[in-house]
């Protein structure tokens, strides 16, 4: 695990990476009182993570570059970051729609009963290059048959990875400020905090192809 947050570090400090997070960063400041602006800037986002699960999947160094096959598809590609926030959120979000007053405490079991699946969505989505893969369930499972031991221990690393970005969200909202220079600090946090993730699926990929 060391090993691996170390090479997401390295990634993310190289040129491409700091450069590719600080022009997305930008984009999203100047632009961010549009909400076509944001859609654009998530779909770029959606693209980009699974370029660098690829990319690192497939063992090759730095980062993913405007040339890779990833990069150069449609924003359609964007979908499959929105197939998987709503499959891993899907439990929770029954849940509160079912609840008028939803437990505080099942909201969160469920909020993480969905991130012990989500993950092996998103391998499947890189396996299989198909973003409906996301809603296949039989491709969930057999991403899990792989490497069972190994997919229940990057389980608990995505639901560290997820508290984390819980523990960002609070953070960026409490203390930046609404104003271009916030906008930026919050986008710059939150890109290079999708692609590290990004890194370590791509790790667990390469390691349990």
């Amino acid at each position: 695990v060391a090993a691996t947050l170390r090479d997401a570090q390295q990634r993310l400090v190289s040129i491409e990476g700091l450069s590719t997070i600080g022009a997305m960063a930008a984009f999203y400041a100047l632009l961010s009182f549009s909400r076509f602006a944001i859609f654009l800037y998530l779909s770029t986002l959606a693209i980009y993570y699974f370029a660098i699960v690829r990319h690192v999947g497939e063992g090759k160094d730095g980062m993913p570059g405007p040339t890779d096959d990833e990069l150069g598809k449609t924003v359609s590609f964007a979908f499959r970051g929105v197939f998987c926030a709503v499959i891993g959120f899907a439990p929770a979000l029954v849940y509160r729609i079912a609840s008028d007053e939803g437990d505080p405490a099942t909201l969160l079991a469920l909020v993480l009963l969905g991130q012990t699946y989500l993950p092996a969505a998103v391998i499947a989505i890189a396996l299989s290059n198909h973003t409906l893969a996301a809603l296949w369930p039989v491709a969930w499972f057999q991403v899990i048959a792989r490497a069972p031991s190994s997919y229940l221990r990057f389980v608990v690393l995505w639901i560290g990875s997820f508290a984390v970005g819980i523990g960002l969200q609070l953070v960026t909202m409490s203390v930046l400020d609404y104003n271009v220079i916030g906008f930026f600090a919050q986008a710059a946090l939150w890109t290079g905090f999708w692609f590290a993730q990004a890194v370590l699926v791509g790790h667990y990929l390469r390691e349990n192809r």
